[in-house]
């Protein structure tokens, strides 16, 4: 999964923020991978009952967040005056690997009533809430 979303985001269209071409490629290889998996509650539910399964799957969620990083530095993705630099593309990539996340467990609950891209829709929605509000920085006033 890590080279197809790494792919995907080097993809993704040209104008796009580091973000919202990130998101464009989850949606698009997280719509392909949940036609292909069986049984993930349950699989959920094994990997919730075991340390060793929930290491392997930070493991993996690492390297998703690894892939996504590497390809918004590669991209050289424009975010509306100057290149990505590290600092941001490792914070998009860290971002957006919690997306994936929420938006595939959001895809399990649903039990096939929802795809894919509209649980990260929706859990794109509720990050941009969460960051656009009124939240105190802890900075003096």
């Amino acid at each position: 999964m890590p080279a197809a979303i790494h792919e995907a985001v080097l993809g993704a269209r040209p104008a796009a923020s580091p973000l919202s071409a990130t998101l464009e490629a989850l949606a698009q290889v997280g719509g392909t991978l949940v036609e292909h998996l069986d049984r993930t509650a349950e699989r959920r539910a094994v990997i919730a009952s075991s340390p060793e399964l929930q290491e392997r799957e930070r493991t993996k969620s690492a390297a998703v967040t690894g892939a996504i990083h590497d390809a918004l530095l590669r991209r050289g993705v424009d975010d509306g005056s100057t290149k990505v630099d590290e600092e941001s593309a490792r914070l998009v990539a860290q971002i957006a690997a919690i997306a994936l996340q929420n938006a595939f467990d959001r895809w399990i609950d649903a039990h096939g009533r929802k795809d894919f891209a509209s649980c990260l829709h929706t859990v794109a929605a509720s990050l941009r809430d969460t960051l656009t509000a009124d939240i105190d920085t802890g900075r003096p006033e």
